[in-house]
């Protein structure tokens, strides 16, 4: 009976650890999903996304303050059965963000690095930041980011990715893509 009671328990607790790790992999495939559906598909072409999301509810000024960070754009709370996401666009920029509420950071990490350490040729991939800090609310973070270009080219292509592994941490996943200028 003690023997059964056992085998019992550890088939349970490794199953609910599959379940755990399941989950934990839907909510990092969520928020790659919907950093690549917006963020990277329109990426040169912000516009098209602006008007595809015009007609969806947008969150709030004073909630949308928070994730603008004293930039305009629109911010659009993102419905998914695996976590709670939000997607930013500036106004007047290519600049497009998804946050995640809660994320396993490594999962996440290894997912970006995987993606964007190397370009599709003819461009060439460059690490421009791997930074581990305390921000100033005293929560671990470390920011990845990679720019991919054509070789002598000024305009590059700029994804960022920064996470925590903190419970404190209001949001432990930011995915951005921009173009920037060098």
């Amino acid at each position: 009976m003690k023997k059964l009671f056992i085998s019992s328990f550890v088939a349970v607790l490794f199953s609910s650890n599959l379940c755990w790790a399941d989950s934990v992999t839907d909510q990092v495939k969520s928020f790659v999903n919907i950093y690549q559906s917006i963020c990277l598909k329109y990426l040169n072409n912000m516009d098209d996304a602006r008007q595809k999301l015009k007609p969806l509810p947008a969150l709030p000024d004073k909630k949308a303050r928070f994730f603008l960070q004293g930039m305009s754009g629109t911010v659009w709370p993102v419905p998914d059965k695996h976590g709670t996401f939000v997607l930013v666009i500036h106004e007047r920029k290519n600049f497009c963000a998804v946050y995640a509420h809660r994320v396993n950071a490594g999962l996440v990490e290894k997912s970006f690095t995987e993606r964007f350490r190397q370009a599709p040729p003819p461009l060439q991939a460059t690490l421009k930041e791997d930074k581990r800090e305390v921000n100033a609310n005293n929560v671990p973070v470390r920011t990845l980011a990679y720019t991919w270009s054509a070789a002598g080219a000024k305009k590059k292509m700029l994804f960022m990715l920064t996470t925590s592994t903190s419970t404190d941490a209001p949001l432990q996943g930011m995915l951005s893509a921009s173009t920037i200028q060098d």
